[in-house]
């Protein structure tokens, strides 16, 4: 075998490694691009349940109590307060298994909240602190823009002078 013969079979070869080579490269790429995809496709899913989240969380109504002492008065009030960003409509407010309208110390007597505007707060004059009161379960349930029914509860204890 002469010398051409040899440079012939190496260019071959090389002509069939560069041809091997180029095969791997365009199913890699492929891969490469598949994988891409679902990544994006995945990104999207996150970023639309995002947005889903944000819109659901601007529709909601978000009502919580806490007790606040009002020191010049001299009295304690159980107010309940919506954080949300919507309103809280039909709020019904529940203390152990009678409505809060029925407890004949806690006033005002409002028999029922037709709603709490975001950011407002309804308050219920509580007995003194002197008075005492077994711990109570609160539960707290209204309608909102989510179209999902709000609920909230907990347990209340007496609230206690401050120190």
């Amino acid at each position: 075998m002469g010398w051409s013969a040899t440079v012939t079979i190496v260019t071959i070869g090389i002509a069939f490694v560069s041809l091997g080579v180029s095969i791997w490269a365009v199913v890699e790429s492929k891969k490469a691009n598949r994988r891409s995809l679902k990544t994006n496709h995945k990104m999207l899913e996150i970023e639309q349940q995002r947005e889903k989240d944000r819109q659901d969380k601007e529709q909601r109504a978000n009502i919580t109590t806490k007790f606040e002492h009002l020191q010049q008065q001299g009295r304690y009030v159980l107010q309940i307060k919506n954080n949300g960003a919507s309103e809280g409509r039909d709020v019904k407010v529940v203390l152990g298994e009678k409505p809060i309208s029925e407890f004949r110390n806690i006033d005002p007597k409002i028999p029922r909240i037709p709603m709490i505007g975001p950011g407002s707060s309804v308050s219920y004059t509580w007995p003194g602190a002197n008075n005492s009161c077994p711990p109570l379960f609160l539960e707290i349930t209204w309608s909102d823009d989510s179209k999902k029914l709000g609920h909230y509860s907990t347990t209340l204890t007496h609230p206690r002078k401050p120190t």
